[in-house]
């Protein structure tokens, strides 16, 4: 295949892969606010409290990540209650 080629694809398959991980990210956070909601999710939780309840593997780095205060200056969605502890940001 020629380099152009390769690389187009290659281009794709980030834009696809960024798609992704957007939805999934935002579904995600969407949940966690209904959960917290209707009472299926304490004010206060754990990644392990989220991962169960949305029987993912990833909430131990998608709370961090996004809580208020990041390295990253990813969007702060929730607030750090204390170590391994979280709310959502308000």
């Amino acid at each position: 295949m020629p380099p152009r080629a390769t690389q187009a694809g290659e281009h794709q398959r980030e834009i696809t892969n960024h798609s992704v991980r957007s939805f999934m990210e935002r579904d995600t956070i969407r949940k966690i606010r209904e959960a917290v909601g209707a009472g299926r999710l304490l004010r206060q939780f754990t990644p392990a409290d989220v991962n169960k309840l949305l029987s993912i593997h990833w909430a131990g780095t998608f709370l961090p990540k996004h809580r208020q205060g990041n390295p990253g200056g990813y969007t702060a969605l929730f607030i750090r209650v204390s170590t391994g502890l979280y709310r959502l940001r308000e």
